[in-house]
């Protein structure tokens, strides 16, 4: 699944999955190079998820 990366830690990377989900997922599951922004490829089998997705809600 596509996601893009929103931040990174020394152990992990917080990303945003194309369905909306936000997950934090250990650096040995994505790509050395990459920075906040970057486009990746990631196997959700392989990483626990918990689902964060945040309601369409208009102030």
């Amino acid at each position: 699944m596509h996601a893009v990366v929103i931040d990174i830690y020394t152990s992990e990377a917080y990303i945003a999955l194309e369905d909306g989900t936000n997950a934090c997922i250990g650096l040995s599951h994505v790509p050395y190079n990459i920075k906040p922004g970057s486009k990746i490829n990631v196997s959700i089998n392989t990483i626990n998820m918990s689902n964060h997705k945040m309601p369409n809600i208009l102030f």
